[in-house]
Protein backbone atom coordinates (compact mmCIF):
# COMPACT_ATOMS: atom_id res chain seq x y z
CA UNK A 1 0.00 0.00 0.00
CA UNK A 2 3.01 2.36 1.01
CA UNK A 3 4.23 1.64 -2.43
CA UNK A 4 1.19 2.41 -4.23
CA UNK A 5 0.87 5.98 -2.93
CA UNK A 6 4.76 6.51 -3.21
CA UNK A 7 4.62 6.25 -6.70
CA UNK A 8 1.21 8.68 -7.19
CA UNK A 9 3.24 11.24 -5.38
CA UNK A 10 5.87 10.92 -7.75
CA UNK A 11 3.50 11.17 -10.35
CA UNK A 12 2.25 13.95 -9.26
CA UNK A 13 5.53 15.56 -8.93
CA UNK A 14 6.64 14.95 -12.65
CA UNK A 15 3.66 16.38 -13.73
CA UNK A 16 3.72 19.77 -11.76
CA UNK A 17 7.20 20.10 -12.85
CA UNK A 18 6.55 19.53 -16.71
CA UNK A 19 3.37 22.08 -16.51
CA UNK A 20 5.77 24.73 -14.72
CA UNK A 21 8.43 24.16 -17.20
CA UNK A 22 6.15 24.37 -20.16
CA UNK A 23 3.83 26.98 -18.78
CA UNK A 24 0.93 25.19 -18.62
CA UNK A 25 -0.63 27.06 -15.66
CA UNK A 26 -0.03 30.34 -16.56
CA UNK A 27 -2.45 33.07 -14.85
CA UNK A 28 -5.73 33.75 -16.60
CA UNK A 29 -7.81 36.77 -16.13
CA UNK A 30 -9.19 36.49 -12.99
CA UNK A 31 -12.84 36.73 -12.19
CA UNK A 32 -14.83 39.63 -12.11
CA UNK A 33 -11.85 41.71 -14.02
CA UNK A 34 -14.10 42.12 -17.14
CA UNK A 35 -11.22 41.27 -18.67
CA UNK A 36 -12.16 38.25 -21.91
CA UNK A 37 -9.71 35.82 -22.55
CA UNK A 38 -7.61 36.26 -26.32
CA UNK A 39 -9.53 34.70 -29.12
CA UNK A 40 -8.02 33.28 -32.76
CA UNK A 41 -9.68 35.99 -35.63
CA UNK A 42 -11.79 34.02 -37.89
CA UNK A 43 -10.94 33.92 -41.52
CA UNK A 44 -13.75 33.56 -44.60
CA UNK A 45 -12.41 30.77 -46.93
CA UNK A 46 -14.53 32.07 -49.63
CA UNK A 47 -12.73 35.82 -49.23
CA UNK A 48 -10.52 36.81 -52.54
CA UNK A 49 -9.23 39.09 -50.45
CA UNK A 50 -7.44 42.83 -52.44
CA UNK A 51 -7.01 42.37 -55.99
CA UNK A 52 -3.58 42.42 -56.88
CA UNK A 53 -3.34 44.86 -59.32
CA UNK A 54 -5.14 47.72 -59.61
CA UNK A 55 -8.40 47.88 -61.82
CA UNK A 56 -8.40 49.68 -65.31
CA UNK A 57 -11.11 52.08 -64.76
CA UNK A 58 -14.03 52.27 -66.76
CA UNK A 59 -12.98 55.39 -68.93
CA UNK A 60 -9.55 54.12 -69.74
CA UNK A 61 -10.87 51.05 -71.34
CA UNK A 62 -13.43 52.76 -73.59
CA UNK A 63 -10.54 54.74 -74.62
CA UNK A 64 -8.46 51.33 -75.12
CA UNK A 65 -11.30 50.08 -77.05
CA UNK A 66 -11.75 53.47 -79.39
CA UNK A 67 -8.09 53.44 -80.57
CA UNK A 68 -8.10 49.46 -81.15
CA UNK A 69 -10.87 49.84 -83.67
CA UNK A 70 -9.68 53.12 -85.01
CA UNK A 71 -6.40 51.66 -85.60
CA UNK A 72 -5.33 50.77 -89.84
CA UNK A 73 -4.89 47.23 -90.30
CA UNK A 74 -1.00 46.67 -92.14
CA UNK A 75 -0.91 45.19 -95.76
CA UNK A 76 1.99 43.45 -96.77
CA UNK A 77 2.94 42.02 -100.13
CA UNK A 78 3.81 38.00 -99.70
CA UNK A 79 4.26 35.03 -101.30
CA UNK A 80 2.97 31.54 -100.42
CA UNK A 81 5.82 28.81 -100.98
CA UNK A 82 5.43 25.34 -101.19
CA UNK A 83 7.32 23.17 -98.71
CA UNK A 84 7.72 19.64 -99.78
CA UNK A 85 8.94 19.45 -103.38
CA UNK A 86 10.43 16.41 -105.24
CA UNK A 87 11.59 15.06 -108.17
CA UNK A 88 10.01 11.71 -109.25
CA UNK A 89 12.09 9.07 -111.20
CA UNK A 90 11.57 5.88 -112.79
CA UNK A 91 12.57 2.50 -110.80
CA UNK A 92 13.65 1.56 -114.21
CA UNK A 93 15.10 2.05 -117.41
CA UNK A 94 12.78 2.18 -120.51
CA UNK A 95 10.46 4.53 -123.15
CA UNK A 96 7.96 6.44 -122.02
CA UNK A 97 4.40 5.11 -122.89
CA UNK A 98 2.35 8.05 -121.32
CA UNK A 99 2.55 10.66 -119.17
CA UNK A 100 -0.90 10.69 -116.96
CA UNK A 101 -2.82 9.00 -114.60
CA UNK A 102 -3.63 5.08 -116.18
CA UNK A 103 -6.80 3.28 -115.89
CA UNK A 104 -6.06 -0.16 -113.69
CA UNK A 105 -6.39 -3.35 -115.21
CA UNK A 106 -10.03 -4.78 -115.73
CA UNK A 107 -11.38 -1.19 -115.04
CA UNK A 108 -12.87 -1.90 -118.76
CA UNK A 109 -14.09 -5.35 -118.34
CA UNK A 110 -16.13 -3.83 -115.78
CA UNK A 111 -17.13 -0.47 -116.90
CA UNK A 112 -16.74 -1.34 -120.59
CA UNK A 113 -15.34 0.48 -122.86
CA UNK A 114 -17.63 3.13 -123.12
CA UNK A 115 -16.28 5.93 -120.48
CA UNK A 116 -13.00 5.20 -121.57
CA UNK A 117 -13.69 6.55 -125.66
CA UNK A 118 -13.94 10.34 -124.90
CA UNK A 119 -12.21 13.67 -125.04
CA UNK A 120 -10.86 13.05 -121.11
CA UNK A 121 -8.95 10.15 -121.85
CA UNK A 122 -6.37 8.68 -124.39
CA UNK A 123 -4.96 5.28 -125.65
CA UNK A 124 -1.12 4.15 -125.46
CA UNK A 125 -0.46 0.63 -127.83
CA UNK A 126 1.64 -1.84 -126.88
CA UNK A 127 2.78 -4.91 -128.89
CA UNK A 128 2.91 -8.05 -127.26
CA UNK A 129 3.85 -11.34 -129.54
CA UNK A 130 2.06 -9.74 -132.64
CA UNK A 131 -1.05 -8.23 -131.05
CA UNK A 132 -1.69 -4.56 -129.92
CA UNK A 133 -2.83 -4.03 -125.94
CA UNK A 134 -4.60 -0.79 -125.54
CA UNK A 135 -4.17 1.06 -122.37
CA UNK A 136 -6.35 3.44 -120.91
CA UNK A 137 -5.08 7.26 -119.51
CA UNK A 138 -5.98 10.51 -118.51
CA UNK A 139 -2.94 12.77 -119.62
CA UNK A 140 -1.07 14.98 -116.91
CA UNK A 141 0.74 18.12 -117.86
CA UNK A 142 2.15 21.32 -115.87
CA UNK A 143 0.16 22.34 -113.36
CA UNK A 144 -2.15 19.26 -113.14
CA UNK A 145 -3.52 18.64 -110.02
CA UNK A 146 -2.60 14.68 -108.39
CA UNK A 147 -3.12 13.07 -105.17
CA UNK A 148 -0.49 10.86 -103.10
CA UNK A 149 -0.03 7.48 -104.47
CA UNK A 150 -1.30 8.26 -107.71
CA UNK A 151 -0.06 7.49 -111.24
CA UNK A 152 1.73 10.16 -112.72
CA UNK A 153 3.05 7.85 -115.79
CA UNK A 154 4.20 4.77 -117.16
CA UNK A 155 6.51 2.91 -119.42
CA UNK A 156 6.49 0.38 -122.02
CA UNK A 157 6.03 -2.42 -120.00
CA UNK A 158 5.69 -4.88 -123.45
CA UNK A 159 8.43 -7.24 -122.24
CA UNK A 160 7.92 -7.41 -118.55
CA UNK A 161 4.14 -8.56 -118.85
CA UNK A 162 5.10 -11.49 -121.49
CA UNK A 163 8.01 -12.34 -118.27
CA UNK A 164 5.34 -12.47 -115.88
CA UNK A 165 2.97 -14.36 -117.98
CA UNK A 166 5.22 -17.15 -118.78
CA UNK A 167 6.15 -17.45 -115.36
CA UNK A 168 2.08 -17.43 -113.94
CA UNK A 169 1.88 -20.33 -116.66
CA UNK A 170 5.07 -21.80 -115.06
CA UNK A 171 3.65 -21.50 -111.78
CA UNK A 172 0.28 -23.30 -112.93
CA UNK A 173 1.80 -26.02 -114.15
CA UNK A 174 3.84 -26.58 -111.22
CA UNK A 175 0.61 -26.23 -108.79
CA UNK A 176 -1.10 -28.87 -111.02
CA UNK A 177 2.49 -31.48 -110.66
CA UNK A 178 1.98 -31.02 -106.69
CA UNK A 179 -1.82 -31.58 -106.71
CA UNK A 180 -1.02 -35.12 -108.83
CA UNK A 181 1.67 -35.69 -106.52
CA UNK A 182 -0.16 -35.45 -103.38
CA UNK A 183 -3.18 -37.80 -104.97
CA UNK A 184 -0.63 -40.58 -105.69
CA UNK A 185 1.36 -40.29 -102.22
CA UNK A 186 -2.40 -40.52 -101.07
CA UNK A 187 -2.86 -43.87 -103.35
CA UNK A 188 0.12 -45.12 -102.07
CA UNK A 189 -0.10 -44.78 -98.24
CA UNK A 190 -3.96 -46.39 -98.63
CA UNK A 191 -2.28 -49.50 -100.60
CA UNK A 192 0.38 -49.38 -97.61
CA UNK A 193 -2.06 -50.07 -94.82
CA UNK A 194 -3.96 -52.57 -97.07
CA UNK A 195 -0.71 -54.75 -97.43
CA UNK A 196 -0.46 -54.03 -93.46
CA UNK A 197 -3.76 -55.65 -92.54
CA UNK A 198 -3.51 -58.52 -95.08
CA UNK A 199 0.38 -59.30 -94.24
CA UNK A 200 1.38 -62.68 -93.28
CA UNK A 201 3.94 -64.87 -94.00
CA UNK A 202 4.14 -65.10 -97.60
CA UNK A 203 3.32 -61.18 -98.67
CA UNK A 204 6.77 -60.01 -97.01
CA UNK A 205 7.43 -59.06 -100.38
CA UNK A 206 4.48 -57.46 -101.27
CA UNK A 207 4.57 -55.21 -98.45
CA UNK A 208 8.03 -54.29 -99.10
CA UNK A 209 7.02 -53.20 -101.90
CA UNK A 210 4.82 -50.76 -101.17
CA UNK A 211 6.68 -49.26 -98.16
CA UNK A 212 9.03 -48.85 -100.62
CA UNK A 213 6.25 -46.71 -103.37
CA UNK A 214 5.17 -44.85 -100.28
CA UNK A 215 8.36 -43.20 -99.28
CA UNK A 216 9.27 -42.36 -103.28
CA UNK A 217 5.77 -41.14 -103.49
CA UNK A 218 6.53 -38.89 -100.92
CA UNK A 219 9.65 -38.09 -101.85
CA UNK A 220 8.41 -36.73 -105.37
CA UNK A 221 5.50 -34.64 -103.25
CA UNK A 222 8.01 -32.64 -101.58
CA UNK A 223 10.10 -32.25 -104.94
CA UNK A 224 6.85 -31.08 -106.73
CA UNK A 225 5.92 -28.60 -103.41
CA UNK A 226 9.44 -27.21 -103.36
CA UNK A 227 9.51 -26.23 -107.37
CA UNK A 228 6.42 -25.06 -106.63
CA UNK A 229 7.38 -22.57 -104.09
CA UNK A 230 10.17 -21.43 -106.61
CA UNK A 231 7.60 -20.90 -109.02
CA UNK A 232 5.55 -18.62 -107.01
CA UNK A 233 8.70 -16.54 -106.36
CA UNK A 234 9.25 -16.40 -109.56
CA UNK A 235 5.68 -15.02 -110.37
CA UNK A 236 6.29 -12.62 -107.24
CA UNK A 237 9.01 -10.94 -108.87
CA UNK A 238 7.79 -10.78 -112.55
CA UNK A 239 4.79 -8.96 -111.20
CA UNK A 240 6.85 -6.72 -108.94
CA UNK A 241 9.03 -5.90 -112.04
CA UNK A 242 5.94 -5.22 -114.55
CA UNK A 243 4.70 -3.10 -111.22
CA UNK A 244 8.06 -0.69 -111.58
CA UNK A 245 7.18 0.28 -114.79
CA UNK A 246 4.63 2.67 -113.32
CA UNK A 247 6.03 6.17 -112.19
CA UNK A 248 4.38 6.96 -109.09
CA UNK A 249 5.17 9.61 -106.09
CA UNK A 250 6.85 7.63 -102.99
CA UNK A 251 6.65 10.89 -100.58
CA UNK A 252 3.35 10.79 -98.31
CA UNK A 253 0.93 13.94 -99.25
CA UNK A 254 -1.96 14.37 -99.81
CA UNK A 255 -2.87 17.11 -102.86
CA UNK A 256 -0.24 18.40 -104.83
CA UNK A 257 0.85 19.78 -108.35
CA UNK A 258 3.50 18.90 -111.38
CA UNK A 259 5.89 21.69 -111.17
CA UNK A 260 7.70 20.47 -114.16
CA UNK A 261 8.00 17.89 -116.78
CA UNK A 262 11.86 16.05 -117.58
CA UNK A 263 10.55 13.76 -119.91
CA UNK A 264 7.23 13.14 -121.82
CA UNK A 265 5.72 10.61 -124.06
CA UNK A 266 8.09 8.36 -126.02
CA UNK A 267 11.40 9.48 -124.55
CA UNK A 268 13.92 6.79 -122.82
CA UNK A 269 14.98 7.59 -119.77
CA UNK A 270 17.69 5.97 -117.55
CA UNK A 271 17.38 3.61 -114.35
CA UNK A 272 16.25 6.60 -111.19
CA UNK A 273 16.61 9.14 -113.91
CA UNK A 274 13.51 12.62 -113.05
CA UNK A 275 10.51 12.32 -115.21
CA UNK A 276 8.99 15.02 -113.44
CA UNK A 277 8.80 16.87 -110.39
CA UNK A 278 6.16 17.99 -107.83
CA UNK A 279 5.31 20.50 -105.33
CA UNK A 280 2.67 19.45 -102.20
CA UNK A 281 0.46 22.13 -100.28
CA UNK A 282 -0.39 20.31 -97.27
CA UNK A 283 1.82 22.50 -95.92
CA UNK A 284 2.92 26.19 -96.90
CA UNK A 285 5.44 29.04 -96.01
CA UNK A 286 3.84 32.57 -96.17
CA UNK A 287 7.29 34.94 -97.14
CA UNK A 288 6.04 38.76 -96.70
CA UNK A 289 8.02 41.70 -97.08
CA UNK A 290 8.15 44.86 -94.79
CA UNK A 291 8.63 48.16 -96.69
CA UNK A 292 11.47 49.85 -94.68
Amino acid sequence: MGRILLGVVVAAVLVGLLGWWFDLFGAGPEPGSGQEPPSQPSVDPFALGEPLYEPIKEADRREFQVLARSGEPIVMSGVLDAIDKVDIGSAVGGEILYIGDGVPEGATQIAGLAPFVCSTYRTAWITQGGRKIAKFYKPLGKNSKIHGGQMVGELDYARALNNYLAKAARYMSKLEEYNVALRIDEVAQERLEIEIKIAGPHKTRDLADAKLTRIKTRQEAAKAYSELQEAEHELDSAKILLELHEIRPKRPFKTGYIKTIYKDTGEAVKELESVLSIYSIDHLRADGFVES
